[in-house]
Parts: structure tokens; C-alpha cells; sequence
């Protein structure tokens, strides 16, 4: 998952890092808290794509003070696979690959409006 300002206005890999507030990896069900913001209308969830990523746009105020406070929460379930490198067991409630960049939400005006794109791993 990855919260940006706008990722339309930006050109370069380099211009893009430097607007990037969080970025992390999670398992089954890890997406809930952005669909109950958009459920309790402090989110849109645009849906028009008709798969990956999911794009949710939310004032940073709502997201920041979820993601500064630790990583949301949620149960999940066990995930198991096979890959041709690799078998691989996740379990419920897993983060990983966790960055935050603390300059960048510093910098972050609470009324900005935020993008963030979820995909699917599997």
C-alpha cells in the first residue's frame, strides 16, 4: 500500500519518493480500515478501474492518524502458497516491508487531500 499527495502531477521516480508519506505490504484484510473510512464517507474508494490497484483518497488527516499511531490493525486470515521460487505461510494480522517517511508526513498539511493505492499480491 502506498499514500502519495497526487501521483498524477508527478514526473519522476526521483519527484515521486519525495511525496511518498508510507508504504508497507500486508496480508488478507489489511485494506478493512480504508474501506470502513469509505464506508463512513471519510474516504471515496474509486472503483472504476474494475480490479488493482484500489485507489482511496482521503483527507491526511484521517490517514495520518491511523498510520503514525502503528500500523491498522486487523485480523486476517492464515494465507499459504506456492511460488516457483518459494512456498510461503502469512499469517493473520502480518505487515511487512514497513517504510515510513517521517520528514514527508511532517511536512503534510492535515487538509491534504491523499491518494492511496492498494494491490493484491497473490
Amino acid at each position: 500500500m502506498t499514500s502519495v499527495r497526487d501521483s498524477s502531477v508527478v514526473a519522476s521516480k526521483e519527484e515521486y519518493e519525495k511525496h511518498i508519506l508510507a508504504s508497507w505490504e500486508t496480508g488478507v484484510g489489511g485494506v478493512n480500515w480504508l474501506i470502513t473510512l469509505a464506508n463512513d464517507g471519510k474516504a471515496t474508494w474509486d472503483k472504476s478501474k474494475g480490479g488493482y490497484p484500489w485507489r482511496f483518497t482521503a483527507r491526511a488527516s484521517e490517514i495520518l492518524s491511523v498510520i503514525t499511531s502503528g500500523l491498522p490493525k486487523h485480523q486476517g486470515v492464515w494465507t499459504f502458497g506456492i511460488d516457483p521460487d518459494e512456498e510461503y505461510a502469512i499469517p493473520p494480522s502480518w505487515s511487512g516491508k514497513v517504510q515510513l517517511r517521517p520528514q514527508n508526513i511532517e511536512r503534510c498539511p492535515p487538509d491534504a487531500l491523499l491518494s492511496i493505492d492498494a494491490w493484491d499480491q497473490s
